[in-house]
């Protein structure tokens, strides 16, 4: 690297059939000694930044045509948006919403004309949870947020949490550069984030043992 300018170097390596990016910058990394962490931060805008591959950026250093590294790996292809689609989204959910008030106006005024809750539960095909829902109040609850593990965290989540364990102070970053280097991962910097916030404010704080 002279300046901002990325060199090609010296190994060459070629990516493999259905490899992810982030394990083609990793050999990469390893064929030509690197830390993984190390080149992996690199190929980012701004440089040293945990963001994503940039596909320029890996072409440069790996000494490939873009073109061709998109067709081995279509995930740095870049990515268009659909004129409109965030305002279909969002008219979208706002008619949902409407739907859903309207139900539960229909729920209480068949209530109001006598009918039990299992009786409005048949009528409207609905269980009789979301009836009783509907006569505790006008606006329907907001959807629950399913909160899942990232798949790419399989396997890793026992490393990240002996390391919040000798040191509780230590940070996403730090964490995610010591999967890279020394477990042979490649996870995404988001990730690895949101298991760590997500395991520190869900669970009781984790102490250190050692003094």
């Amino acid at each position: 690297m002279i300046g901002d300018q990325l060199l090609p170097l010296p190994r060459r390596v070629r990516p493999s059939a259905a490899e992810t990016a982030e394990r083609y910058v990793h050999r990469l990394a390893e064929a030509n000694h690197l830390r993984p962490s190390y080149l992996r931060q690199l190929l980012t805008t701004p440089p040293n930044s945990l963001g994503s591959i940039q596909l320029d950026k890996l072409a440069a250093v790996a000494g490939r045509d873009p073109a061709n590294l998109v067709r081995a790996l279509p995930e740095l292809a870049p990515r268009t948006r659909t004129p409109g689609r965030t305002r279909e989204n969002e008219a979208r959910k706002t008619l949902n919403e409407q739907r859903k008030r309207e139900r539960f106006a229909a729920f209480r005024y068949d209530a109001r004309l006598g009918m039990s809750i299992r009786a409005l539960a048949t009528k409207h095909h609905v269980s009789r949870r979301t009836v009783g829902k509907a006569l505790q109040s006008e606006i329907p609850p907001p959807r629950k947020k399913i909160e899942r593990q990232p798949t790419a965290l399989l396997g890793l989540r026992e490393h990240i949490d002996a390391m919040l364990e000798a040191d509780p102070a230590i940070t996403a970053a730090t964490i995610w550069q010591r999967l890279h280097d020394e477990h042979d991962a490649t996870p995404s910097y988001p990730a690895v984030r949101t298991y760590i916030t997500t395991r520190r404010t869900t669970r009781p704080p984790i102490t250190s043992t050692h003094r």
